[in-house]
C-alpha cells in the first residue's frame, strides 16, 4: 500500500518563493504616469516618452503617460490614486500633501546641477518698465492658477512689491508658460511670469527680466499610496541612476535641455514654499 505524505517546504524556502512571486508580480506591473499640462500635450509626449521608455526598461514596469487637461484635474487624479506615478510642480505637491495625498517621493529634477529653481517676471526688451512696482495699473499674464512659477510665487513677489492683484490694470490666465511668453510678445500684456528655463529658451525673441524669484525646490515625481513598495523602490532606483546610464544624459536633455540628473527629495524640501503660500490671500491659495 502506498501511503500519501504531506509535502513540507522549509520556512526559508517558502519565504523565498513568496518573495519571488511578489517580484514577478511587480515586474509585470503596468503603471499610469500622470503629467500636468505645463506645455502643449504633443510637446510633453515628445519630451517624456524617451525617458519613460528608459525607466520601464530599467525598472521592469511599463509606464503609460496620461496628461490632464489642466492643473486642477491633475491634482484631483493624483489625490484619487488614478496615477501610479505623478509628475508634480512644487505648489501642486504642497497642495496634495495638505489634502492628505501621496507623500512617497521618488526623485526631483536637478537643473544645471541644482535641485532648486526660480521663476521670472519678465517684459519685452522695448518696455519702459524696470521694477515690479511699476506694474501697478498694467496688465499681467499668468499661466495656470495652480502653477508655481507662472502664478503663485510671482503673485507673492508682486504682493511684496506693493502690487497685489487688485492694483494691476488686469490679468489673465493663459494655461501654460509658452502662451504667457507669446501673450507678452504680442503686446496684450505688459509683463508675464514663467519658469526660468522657459524664459531662457524664449528670451531671444526680445524679452527682459524684471525680477527673479527665491529658490524653490524643483518639480518632482511621487508614487501613489498603496503602490507596491518593491515597485516604488524599483522606480526610485531607476530614476536616480538615469544620469549614470549610457545615453542617460541625452534622455534627460530631451525632457529638459538643462536637466542634469534626477536626485533624492523629501517633503521637507518644500517648507519655504509652504510659507510663501500661507502669506498669499486665502482666495489665491490652491
Amino acid at each position: 500500500m502506498r501511503v500519501a505524505t504531506r509535502f513540507r517546504m522549509p520556512l526559508a524556502a517558502a519565504v523565498g518563493l513568496l518573495l519571488l512571486l511578489g517580484s514577478l508580480n511587480a515586474a509585470a506591473a503596468e503603471l499610469t504616469f500622470g503629467v500636468h499640462p505645463y506645455l502643449p500635450a504633443a510637446e510633453l509626449l515628445a519630451r517624456l516618452t524617451p525617458l519613460t521608455d528608459h525607466l520601464a526598461s530599467k525598472s521592469g514596469h511599463r509606464l503609460t503617460i496620461s496628461i490632464a487637461p489642466d492643473y486642477a484635474e491633475h491634482i484631483e487624479r493624483t489625490l484619487a490614486g488614478r496615477y501610479d506615478v505623478a509628475f508634480l510642480g512644487p505648489v501642486s505637491f504642497v497642495e496634495v500633501l495638505e489634502r492628505g495625498g501621496p507623500d512617497r517621493t521618488l526623485a526631483r529634477l536637478e537643473i544645471r546641477g541644482s535641485p532648486t529653481f526660480h521663476g521670472i517676471i519678465f517684459t519685452r526688451d522695448d518696455s519702459p518698465l524696470t521694477t515690479l512696482g511699476q506694474l501697478a495699473g498694467q496688465r499681467m499674464a499668468f499661466g495656470d492658477p495652480h502653477s508655481t512659477m507662472s502664478h503663485l510665487v510671482p503673485r507673492h513677489m508682486l504682493q511684496q512689491a506693493g502690487v497685489p492683484l487688485e492694483r494691476l490694470g488686469g490679468h489673465a490666465f493663459l494655461r501654460n508658460h509658452v502662451n504667457v511668453v507669446f501673450g507678452v510678445l504680442a503686446g496684450d500684456f505688459a509683463a508675464g511670469a514663467v519658469k526660468e528655463d522657459v524664459f531662457d529658451e524664449q528670451r531671444h525673441r526680445g524679452l527682459r527680466v524684471l525680477a527673479r524669484s527665491p529658490a524653490i525646490s524643483e518639480h518632482l515625481f511621487v508614487a501613489r499610496r498603496g503602490l507596491d513598495a518593491a515597485i516604488v523602490e524599483d522606480l526610485r532606483r531607476a530614476m536616480l541612476a538615469v544620469h549614470t546610464e549610457p545615453g542617460g544624459r541625452e534622455l534627460l536633455n530631451r525632457f529638459n535641455r538643462d536637466l542634469t540628473a534626477l536626485v533624492p527629495v523629501t517633503a521637507a524640501d518644500y517648507d519655504n514654499l509652504r510659507r510663501i503660500l500661507h502669506e498669499l490671500p486665502a482666495e489665491a491659495r490652491p
